[in-house]
């Protein structure tokens, strides 16, 4: 398995649209079936941080959303206004489940 520990900040402006996102988002990677498990966490001390911690069967499965994020960003109209300030994302293997 593969994990994703991706931080996100959201522009204030499109902090109402982010749950929906994040839900669409989620729902429609595990209707692909590779996906087990997204959590996303919501900052106390910072609320335009969020960070999402999804999960994969496979790191195949991983590396197509990893690819098709690529894609999907590399489309994007230079006018589109970005929802995301600034994100971070790193890839762990998982060695361990306690």
């Amino acid at each position: 398995m593969i994990t994703l520990i991706a931080e996100h900040w959201i522009r204030p402006e499109f902090l109402d649209q982010t749950m929906e996102v994040f839900t669409e988002n989620s729902e429609k990677l595990m209707a692909r079936g590779d996906l087990v498990s997204r959590l996303v966490l919501r900052s106390q001390s910072e609320p335009t941080k969020i960070t999402t911690v999804s999960t994969w069967k496979s790191a195949q499965g991983y590396q197509q959303f990893m690819d098709d994020l690529e894609k999907k960003r590399a489309a994007c109209a230079p006018d589109t206004p970005e929802v995301m300030a600034d994100e971070r994302l790193e890839g762990y293997e998982v060695v361990s489940i306690l």
